[in-house]
């Protein structure tokens, strides 16, 4: 019951300040804030900007878990690996704990999967991929020490067994060894594990 009391109290206080103006959001938050007692004009910029972040990530979450109510509805289940968020090179900053966090808030069933394998699992056998592919290194600065790489994206089935359609250049079609993508083999091993979970429960 509490729990109930106070999402209601949340979505009625956001819904308040969508509601609101840029400025009145803001002089709101500031007195009703325990330890700011000025009005928001005599603040620094940097802690209007501050503020005015926290503001605008808020409305993002409210409005990110209102397109969620709105496709799939409250009974969908979402499924997140477990990986840790880390800061990559030239790449945007992925949302780790904080996406779990506000999923939660906004109650919708979230499990975590465990990322171990995934994408060297084979989704049609449940073997192991293995990469077999060299290509030219994309990395031009080890370009020197290393001119030939083996491709990380593309992998195939140890498993013998476990054959595939592959179609040539001219058209003919052949049985080889089943070959995978590592993201799509990710995807559909999670896609397994989902499907099983909601099934028997494991």
């Amino acid at each position: 019951m509490v729990h109930a009391k106070s999402n209601h109290q949340f979505h009625a206080k956001h819904k308040q300040l969508l509601s609101m103006s840029d400025t009145e959001s803001k002089t709101q938050e500031c007195k009703a804030h325990p330890y700011l007692a000025c009005e928001p004009q005599n603040y620094p910029l940097h802690c209007k900007l501050h503020l005015s972040a926290c503001l605008n990530k808020e409305q993002m979450d409210v409005y990110l878990a209102c397109e969620l109510c709105y496709r799939f509805k409250h009974d969908v289940v979402i499924g997140i690996g477990n990986w840790s968020a880390l800061m990559q090179h030239f790449h945007e900053l992925q949302q780790g704990k904080g996406m779990h966090k506000m999923l939660h808030k906004h109650r919708f069933a979230v499990c975590l999967v465990n990322e171990y394998m995934m994408s060297k699992t084979c989704p049609a056998c449940l073997g192991c991929l293995e990469r077999f592919k060299d290509v030219p290194n994309p990395c031009l600065g080890s370009w020197d020490n290393n001119p030939i790489v083996c491709c990380h994206g593309l992998l195939h089935c140890q498993n013998i067994d476990c054959l595939g359609d592959l179609t040539k250049a001219d058209g003919t079609v052949v049985q080889c060894r089943q070959l995978w993508n590592w993201d799509m083999a990710a995807v559909l091993n999670f896609q397994h594990i989902l499907f099983g979970l909601h099934a028997n429960g494991k």
